[in-house]
């Protein structure tokens, strides 16, 4: 087509419409781009399948019931909500997941704080 764009303009100088040319192709049927319905992009860009990762792993991502951040499922554990040492059962109910981090080292530093007042306290 742009072969025959060069042609058309060399028409056009050779017979002496240099003025009119640009108005000639912007108006002739014959050099005017066809409207066409944008089909839309089929494909994922990475982008977007980037954004669909992410919406839905945050949307449906287990949080640990101690801090409330989010546990990657490779990482979580199961907690027992009243600890064993205290009386706690082995049943669901009783259960909870956590990070490990706060399934042990938070949780428990919060065990002896709360002892720790507690004797205070008496």
């Amino acid at each position: 087509w742009v072969l025959k764009l060069y042609k058309e303009i060399l028409i056009q100088v050779s017979e002496g419409k240099t003025s009119d040319i640009a108005q000639f192709l912007i108006n002739g049927d014959k050099w005017r781009l066809k409207e066409r319905a944008e089909k839309p992009n089929t494909k994922f860009t990475t982008e977007t399948n980037t954004f669909i990762i992410l919406r839905d792993c945050l949307a449906n991502a287990v949080v640990c019931k101690i801090c409330g951040a989010r546990v990657h499922r490779n990482s979580l554990q199961i907690d027992h909500i009243q600890r064993r040492e205290d009386g706690g059962s082995g049943e669901s109910d009783n259960g909870q997941m956590t990070h490990p981090f706060c399934n042990t080292t938070y949780k428990e530093t919060q065990v002896r704080r709360d002892k720790a007042s507690h004797v205070l306290q008496t």
